[in-house]
């Protein structure tokens, strides 16, 4: 937009005029942009140089790793074969016990054999004693029948010696008479005498064998006593050889896996000999690589230098050039649409998208990013890692300044980064440092400062995180990470070091203005106007009110599909549109799972692109884009309004009427549509609504939420990655988690992810949170947004970053 004034002229001297004008508008135009783009390239070259200087230092580490692994290698080769000897030798004895084995389970086998007929024999033994103890023991019966018939022959011998002694006196009473039968009395009483004698020495006779007989029954108990443990004696011995047996099996066994795994751990050592052999040689081909690369990179750091003296020289040459050429600079100016003023201008407290559209402008941090969204070097020109102490060291450019004038230093850096994560502040995006060391100590009152962020010296700067997070060096390139000055915040303003400063601010516009001195080159363009609403767009464009639109629906390029010289882009962006529900609502609607899965089949999403969009949105499953994360495995909520009343019937719901959030100011012309759309949807199976308007900033208000059942919001990453999309609002801890939404398993998943540095694994767990949110339904995801811009084609390099950004110090306006 260039105005001119003019006098009175002829046609032709108009026309003469007016050649002149733009000749000299396109000489000065070009006069700019040969500077800026000769500043831009002498920046870039000292940043390449310390890029190439941190290369080399890397590479010559990476030379001193290569050598200690490969002598490590070789040592691992020694031992290994070492290994491999010993384990031969031990496979070698392992097969001598197992013979040995074999032979001791050979003698074992014949020593059972011999036990089991000793057994045997002792049994013989014990049942002929037993039988022989039977037979004197009947002995013994038959020695007490004949002592009871001995007692009786003494008895009858004893009575007859009674009677011969009564027949002798009878025989004496009868004189000579009786002389003969006394003769034969006498006879009787000797014959009774002998009886009663040889009675007495049978029964001593018997008395003897009775005496032999109890002696041989005791010793044959002895006998079968002694029997019985030798008996028991071979059969533990029995036992004891069945041991033996078992354990020389077991221990054959034992032997023979030994065995076995011995020559698959041979096996595999010769493997893993071949295959460290092989890593040594891939090594030395890797040191030779590293050799190489090492010889490459100091040449190529010798071009860079000589590139940046030749830079200088291009410098110095279009500086003599432009002084001859007698023509002032002509300062280009851009003008954006903006549909509503950013809330804050605080880079540490915006977490809006349309107020990052102007932020992103005006401040830079340690590290910066490119249009699309890949990391470059910021005020840091060169940084490294140490995995060791997981500590990330930044080197500042030197004279890097911020828009007062003022250089800044390590100590701007740490302040800076200490204020976004101060609890007082409560930035909504302070969640940028959860990863760094000290932080949480921090936000609890616990410490001062934040231990992990070191000042090293002047301009260098070290932090320290506590758990490895691959989003950190992106979260450091995001604008809301931007350096400011303390002496300026301390008179409530907010400077910063980026390429465009603030100059005017009104409630209609914000004007910037190219910083001469930025650390990264002076931009192009010397002013930027970012102009506040969204009415008349198209007819302002054709009148030249703007240079540059924005657009979120297909109605700004359709207005100007016949405007001549004029290029209209989309870029879809990481963002979604979602309808809330604030589940701390009593409302049965939002508190049964079943029901808000009900209301999501009611929304004609497709509707919403097609018609109120113009199809600039793809429908949404859930927070995650597909493009980045493909979401096949999310169904069951796909449009389908009839079952959805079956469902809220089903459960006997009679409270019908939801609470709905609407917007009183400038965004309600973007987001009511969307609101209004929502609600006739619902509307068609008997949901009905009470609505209450507020302005922006109190809408996403905790106090405000809290009164409503539902609401509109949208969310544009603030930096490439699905950790952005996700944990902000879904982790029951974070701030914006709008919904009051807890699920201990999504806590858990978005903290392990946070220490996870593989990014296939890092996409699986995102996918699962993605799953388990979507199941539960505390939001309704609408679409994920595109953005469009169209422009006139004298503007170049203009271009839509993955999160819907302009860097517009890469735009160049050519007459």
């Amino acid at each position: 937009m260039f105005g001119f004034r003019k006098g009175a002229q002829s046609p032709a001297a108009h026309s003469a005029t007016a050649s002149r004008v733009t000749a000299s508008r396109s000489v000065g135009l070009l006069k700019r942009n040969q500077r800026c783009i000769s500043n831009k390239i002498v920046k870039n070259m000292a940043g390449i140089v310390d890029v190439t200087d941190n290369l080399l230092e890397m590479t010559d580490t990476i030379g001193n790793y290569t050598q200690i692994q490969m002598s490590s290698i070789g040592k691992v080769v020694d031992e290994i074969t070492s290994y491999s000897a010993y384990t031969e030798e031990v496979l070698a004895n392992t097969e001598s016990s197992m013979q040995l084995s074999r032979q001791t389970m050979g003698v074992v086998d014949e020593g059972h054999k011999t036990v089991d007929k000793s057994l045997q024999a002792m049994r013989d033994i014990e049942f002929a004693v037993a039988e022989a103890r039977e037979v004197a023991a009947v002995l013994a019966d038959r020695a007490a029948a004949i002592n009871s018939m001995l007692e009786v022959i003494k008895d009858i011998a004893d009575t007859t010696r009674l009677l011969s002694l009564n027949a002798a006196i009878e025989a004496a009473r009868a004189g000579d008479a009786g002389r003969g039968f006394a003769v034969v009395a006498k006879e009787v009483k000797r014959l009774s005498e002998r009886s009663v004698d040889s009675v007495n020495d049978i029964y001593k006779t018997i008395q003897q064998i009775t005496q032999s007989v109890d002696k041989t029954q005791k010793a044959l108990s002895v006998i079968l006593d002694r029997v019985g443990m030798g008996t028991s004696a071979a059969t533990d011995t029995t036992k004891a050889f069945q041991a033996v047996l078992e354990s020389v099996q077991s221990s054959n066994r034992a032997f023979a896996e030994i065995s076995g795994a011995v020559s698959t751990q041979t096996a595999s050592l010769e493997k893993i000999v071949t295959s460290t052999e092989e890593m040594s040689h891939t090594f030395d081909k890797l040191m030779a690589i590293v050799e190489t690369t090492s010889v490459y990179a100091h040449f190529t750091k010798n071009t860079v230098v000589a590139m940046e003296n030749t830079s200088s020289e291009l410098v110095d040459i279009s500086t003599k050039l432009m002084a001859e050429v007698n023509q002032a600079e002509a300062n280009s100016s851009l003008t954006i649409n903006l549909p509503y003023a950013p809330s804050t201008f605080d880079p540490h407290l915006t977490s809006e998208f349309y107020g990052a559209q102007l932020l992103s402008n005006v401040h830079l941090g340690l590290l910066g990013s490119d249009s699309q969204e890949r990391i470059t070097p910021g005020l840091a020109s060169k940084w490294h890692f140490e995995q060791e102490k997981l500590t990330w060291t930044f080197y500042l450019r030197k004279g890097a300044k911020f828009t007062n004038g003022r250089e800044i230093t390590a100590e701007d850096v740490k302040f800076s980064l200490e204020r976004l994560a101060d609890p007082k502040l409560d930035s909504p995006v302070g969640w940028a440092l959860d990863c760094v060391l000290g932080v949480q100590e921090f936000r609890k009152g616990q410490a001062r400062d934040v231990s992990g962020i070191k000042i090293i010296d002047r301009y260098t700067v070290a932090i320290k995180l506590h758990t490895p997070y691959g989003g950190f060096l992106t979260d450091l390139g995001q604008f809301f990470a931007g350096v400011v000055a303390k002496e300026e915040l301390a008179q409530g303003k907010i400077v910063g070091c980026g390429p465009y400063k603030i100059v005017e601010q009104s409630n209609e516009r914000c004007v910037l203005e190219a910083f001469a001195d930025y650390s990264k080159g002076e931009p192009f363009i010397k002013q930027l106007i970012f102009k506040y609403g969204d009415k008349g767009l198209a007819e302002g464009f054709k009148r030249g009110d703007y240079d540059l639109l924005w657009h979120e629906t297909a109605t700004v390029p359709n207005e100007l599909k016949g405007q001549p010289r004029t290029v209209s882009i989309t870029e879809s962006i990481m963002g979604y549109y979602y309808i809330g529900f604030n589940l701390k609502s009593d409302h049965p609607l939002v508190q049964n799972k079943e029901c808000r899965r009900a209301l999501s089949m009611a929304i004609n999403k497709e509707r919403m692109v097609t018609t109120l969009l113009g199809g600039m949105a793809s429908v949404a499953k859930g927070p995650i884009p597909p493009n980045l994360i493909p979401n096949h495995g999310l169904s069951g909520l796909d449009y389908n309004p009839k079952l959805a009343r079956e469902i809220i019937e089903r459960h006997g719901i009679r409270n019908l009427k939801l609470r709905m959030l609407m917007r009183s100011d400038a965004s309600g012309a973007i987001f009511n549509p969307i609101a209004e759309y929502f609600m006739e949807d619902l509307r068609a199976i008997g949901i009905d609504f009470t609505t209450e308007s507020v302005t922006r900033p109190e809408y996403s208000k905790t106090e405000t939420l809290q009164k409503t059942d539902v609401f509109l919001l949208r969310w544009v990453a603030d930096t490439p990655d699905p950790d952005n999309l996700v944990t902000p609002f879904f982790h029951s801890k974070n701030s914006l988690n709008y919904f009051s939404y807890h699920n201990s398993e999504v806590d858990r998943k978005l903290d392990l992810v946070k220490g996870t540095i593989n990014p296939k694994r890092r996409f699986e767990i995102f996918g699962e949170v993605q799953q388990l949110v979507y199941n539960d339904v505390p939001a309704i995801f609408l679409y994920h947004q595109s953005i469009g811009a169209t422009f006139g084609d004298k503007l170049k390099n203009v271009a839509i970053s993955p999160k819907g950004i302009l860097k517009c110090e890469d735009i160049l306006l050519i007459d």
